[in-house]
């Protein structure tokens, strides 16, 4: 599966050369880095398609998730907020929402 993930990413690549703001082959490439655990990388990809179109959903659920990933709850909280103004109905966005603030109250608590 891993294989599949890095030959995404050479493709990806290849097709940005051709056109570096193709918002869907951006998208392809952050969801395979996060898929590979390459959480950082994934961000700097999810932020390409942002910063040319930030209300892009799917970018702000792969950056949601890789700070996530990072137990960064309070930044994911954010992305997930933003997703939730665009499609309010989104019960797993909702859910994790919730989730993160109790999260981010025992993170302040331990300290």
């Amino acid at each position: 599966m891993l294989d599949q993930y890095n030959e995404a990413i050479i493709w990806a690549d290849k097709l940005l050369e051709i056109d570096p703001q193709y918002k869907s082959v951006l998208l392809c490439k952050a969801n395979s880095l996060r898929r590979l655990g390459q959480y950082k990388e994934a961000i700097v990809w999810a932020e390409k398609v942002l910063n040319i179109d930030p209300k892009h959903k799917l970018s702000l659920y792969c950056k949601g998730e890789c700070l996530q990933e990072q137990n960064q709850y309070s930044e994911a909280l954010i992305f997930y907020e933003k997703f939730l103004k665009i499609q309010p109905n989104l019960q797993y966005f909702k859910d994790s929402k919730s989730n993160f603030k109790f999260k981010i109250k025992m993170n302040v608590q331990k300290l």
